[in-house]
């Protein structure tokens, strides 16, 4: 090292020196030449004093001179140094230390690498298998019928306790953390482990629909297409793990890639257990503890923007949960209180709070409506008889989501409930909706200050969050151009920002997921949408009960409304959608899969079809009388 930069240094010095050298000739010719003339102007010139011209002149004469003889006492010192440079031959570097080679090589690690390449080579086989299954069972179900319907009604126990605990649980999990943590001060490792009931919780319920399948107790259902997707974009992850360190040199700190598979795919596990409870999407148990659970919250939520103030929050812990236990301290700068800064919206130039209920947060309120919504629209109106109680629980839930104040979500539900009523055909009740919110536009309009402005900002593009939205989109679509294979997990919206490193994109499903796993994960994500969809509105048109009609016309709908609020928001951060939406359509994508299409029936299974429909629907009025 000591030799190399020795010839470097004085290779560097003697061209520079030889450069300097060639421009010192020229100073020096140039300075001759300067004096020369002076003398000649002199020497021609003895009265010079007397003449103007000839005093101008040689003011000329001197001035060139001058910055002839500096030009040329410059270029001396120069190539003075240089040649002191390229003669220095004293070490640069001191050796403190003699160089010993390391027992263990940093780079390559080749046991690492093979038990890397044999993890990815398992996944793979068992991706080739699950196609070949899935083929296989395509071609023994080709006529697609596959006369099950009694199973296909039948809840199951475990269904029946362990959703609604679950749900519940999701719902209130950031208030309970929030009082364990802020509250009583219990030490953050603590909370930590109970924090990680849910995840606990869905493995141990994955591990037993597993069992039951393997063992052949459980739910007999063959390999769908949105079983492809959505195992497809988790493999893509799982493989994201295991090589973009290994082999793609990320170099991404581990906390963060665990923390994005956890963000991006985990709670999609929660699909597969609903594959394995088909009662979920076939009773009416799921969908009524839902309707409780909204109801409540929402209520809660009407009653904290009555009676608590911020500083009761800020008492509680929330500041505290959000700065310390989520480490999202960026998402409270702007107020006084340290609380979430989407507790607040601006609207003519006033802060106006929003409503958060249980979730703490006005965005963490507003998300789970995507599903809840259309859930609660289905609950009370795709019923031939409605109570009044019934109707003055869902006023509850549509004055919980406008509390929300948050513009897209409020839109979404408006999308969904004229989708609704389109689809179960009921023009009067569209016609009584829109007047509806026609006149609580127009109250809005005169009674709130700043109101207008507000609509015209939002409309035009001028709000500071839409500014926000623009630049991420912006910078998000720029990465994924330049990195279309992905740039890892974790790097994308909160994540990026809780596990420490520069959030590459963010307020976008779509580029959250195409960013960290690239076009192939967009494109696997979107197919699940549409693949659960497609199920959800099968579920609705051919379902055999009304219970089977309400939850695949909600899980449509709730389609919808991720479709359209992915592209200002991640909503899959929110537990309570996430891991509802897609336990629910794992149930709903079983269901949908056994019902009989009607166009293979022959006519013996048309009339059974027929029978057992007006049987069910019978023995489902009876009960209500």
């Amino acid at each position: 090292v000591h030799e190399f930069d020795q010839q470097a240094r004085i290779s560097r010095a003697r061209a520079r020196r030889t450069f300097v050298g060639q421009r010192l000739d020229a100073a020096r010719t140039d300075l001759r030449r300067a004096e020369a003339t002076s003398r000649q102007f002199y020497d021609r010139n003895r009265e010079w004093e007397a003449s103007p011209q000839l005093v101008f002149e040689e003011s000329l004469l001197s001035r060139n001179g001058n910055t002839a003889a500096a030009l040329f006492l410059v270029l001396q010192r120069q190539y003075e140094a240089l040649r002191i440079d390229e003669a220095n031959d004293a070490p640069a570097i001191t050796v403190v230390d003699s160089a010993v080679p390391p027992r263990q090589a940093d780079w390559p690690r080749y046991w690492m690498l093979l038990a890397n390449a044999l993890a990815v080579g398992l996944i793979l086989a068992l991706v080739a298998a699950g196609g070949a299954a899935f083929a296989a069972g395509r071609r023994r179900n080709a006529d697609g019928a596959t006369d099950d319907l009694e199973h296909a009604v039948v809840p199951t126990s475990a269904g029946r306790v362990t959703f609604p605990l679950f749900a519940w649980g999701l719902a209130f999990h950031s208030l309970i953390i929030t009082v364990l943590f802020g509250w009583f001060g219990l030490p953050e490792g603590t909370v930590r482990t109970i924090a990680a009931w849910k995840e606990a919780g869905l493995a141990i319920l994955l591990l037993l629909v597993i069992v039951r399948a393997a063992s052949g107790r459980g739910s007999r259902s063959t390999i769908a297409w949105t079983d492809l997707w959505i195992g497809g974009l988790m493999t893509t992850a799982v493989l994201f793990l295991l090589v973009e360190n290994v082999w793609l040199r990320f170099d991404l700190p581990p906390g963060a890639e665990f923390l994005g598979l956890r963000d991006a795919v985990f709670f999609m596990l929660a699909y597969f257990i609903g594959r394995g409870m088909p009662g979920l999407a076939s009773g009416d148990g799921a969908m009524r503890s839902l309707f409780l659970l909204i109801v409540l919250t929402c209520g809660i939520g009407i009653l904290e923007r009555i009676v608590v103030t911020p500083e009761m929050l800020v008492g509680l812990g929330v500041a505290s949960y959000f700065q310390n236990f989520l480490g999202v301290s960026a998402f409270t700068v702007g107020n006084d209180y340290g609380l979430p800064l989407n507790y607040w919206t601006m609207i003519g130039g006033s802060l106006f709070r929003r409503a958060g209920s249980v979730y703490l947060s006005g965005q963490g309120f507003a998300v789970p409506f995507i599903l809840f919504f259309p859930m609660a629209t289905a609950w009370v109106f795709l019923r031939e008889n409605r109570s009044r109680a019934l109707i003055a629980a869902y006023a509850v839930v549509c004055t919980g989501l406008v509390l929300t104040l948050t513009r897209m979500t409020i839109l979404v539900a408006l999308i969904q409930l004229v989708l609704f009523v389109s689809l179960i055909r009921r023009p009067e009740w569209a016609v009584a909706g829109v007047a509806i919110a026609t006149v609580v536009f127009a109250a809005a309009f005169v009674s709130i200050p700043g109101f207008p402005t507000f609509v015209w900002h939002t409309l035009s593009w001028q709000e500071g969050s839409s500014i926000s939205h623009v630049n991420d989109w912006t910078q998000g679509l720029a990465i994924l151009a330049e990195n279309p294979w992905g740039s890892g997990l974790g790097t994308a919206d909160q994540t990026a920002v809780r596990a420490g490193l520069r959030h590459l994109t963010g307020d976008n499903l779509y580029l959250k997921y195409g960013v960290e796993m690239g076009v192939l994960g967009l494109t696997l994500l979107i197919l699940s949408l549409v693949s659960i969809a497609g199920s959800a509105m099968r579920l609705f048109r051919d379902g055999v009960t009304e219970s089977q009609q309400r939850m695949g016309v909600a899980l449509w709908l709730a389609v919808v409304g991720i479709s359209i609020n992915g592209v200002t928001a991640v909503v899959f951060n929110s537990i309570t959608l996430g891991w509802l939406f897609f336990w629910l359509a794992g149930a709903g994508v079983t269901v949908a899969q056994r019902l009989p299409k009607p166009k293979h029936l022959s006519v013996n299974q048309q009339r059974r079809r027929e029978t057992d429909v007006r049987s069910y629907r019978s023995i489902g009025s009876q009960v209500r009388g």
